[in-house]
Order: structure tokens, then sequence, then C-alpha cells
């Protein structure tokens, strides 16, 4: 949890919104505008810091401002699960090949074949030249290492 100011508990955030809230209709009433509107910014904030710790902010600017991964249409893994799934292997490593060259930054396509090869196949060589184009291809580090941990687990069948 951050801390927002320094408050660690955001109900502290509710009961300053509300006390806020009170100011402000005490200074319109009074016909205090300047002090109203001194208390109508400080809502303003408050409001924003409550949608910051509720991660509003992150969703909303999400929307407008995707990042890396929603810069274009995200890979189809259906056609080449379903042929799995069909038993038509050599055909859904083909397609998952055809995945990993269209996103190489992506580590999925590379773990799909990695456990064809391994689990259905149980060709080792396969495995391990799927791991080494991977490693390859891949520049992201958090992807390397998941193909990294999941060849380091295939291969402990082989040992």
């Amino acid at each position: 949890m951050l801390p927002v100011n320094g408050l660690r508990n955001e109900r502290v955030l509710w009961l300053i919104l509300a006390c806020n809230i009170a100011g402000l209709i005490a200074a319109l009433l009074q016909g205090a505008w300047k002090l109203g509107l001194v208390f109508l910014f400080a809502i303003v904030v408050e409001v924003l810091l409550l949608c910051f710790r509720a991660g509003a902010v992150a969703f909303f600017a999400g929307i407008f401002f995707p990042g890396r991964r929603y810069d274009r249409p995200q890979p189809m893994y259906g056609p080449a699960l379903s042929l799995r799934t069909q038993g038509r292997y050599d055909e859904a490593l083909r397609a998952l090949a055809d995945i990993a060259g269209e996103y190489p930054d992506v580590a999925r396509p590379y773990l799909e074949m990695l456990d064809i090869c391994a689990s259905v196949l149980h060709d080792w060589d396969k495995c391990q030249a799927v791991y080494q184009e991977g490693m390859l291809r891949l520049r992201d580090k958090d992807e390397r290492q998941a193909l990294e941990r999941y060849f380091a687990e295939v291969s402990t069948d082989y040992r």
C-alpha cells in the first residue's frame, strides 16, 4: 500500500474528503466564494488520490495510452491449440512457429511448442532446438526467464 501524503489508511482520506465537502458547503452558504474554490480544489485533489489508490487512474490511462503489449493485435493461439487437441501436432508446431515468427517478443508460442515436444512427442532434440531458438529471439528479460524456467522443468524428465 502506497502512502499518500504520509497517510496509510484510506479511511482517513474519505474523512478528509467529507470534511472538505462540508467546508465547501459552509463557505458557499456564507458567501465566501474564494474559500469555496480552495475547498473545491482540495476535493478534486482528494478524489484523484482516492482514484489513484483504487487503480482507476492506471485503468483509464491504459485506455488512452496503451502499453507496449497492446500496440497491435494479440496473437491468436486458438487455431494452433485446436490443432493440438485434434492430434495434429506437426501442424500445431508449424502454426506456433508462425506465431513466434510474427511475435518475436512473446514466450508463449515457445512454451507451447516445448510442451508439445516434451509431453506428446517426447523428442528431446526438438525441445532443445525450440529452447535455443526462443532464447535467441526473445529480448525481454521476463519472457526469457519464463522460457528458462519451463525448459528446466521439462528437462528434468529427460535427465
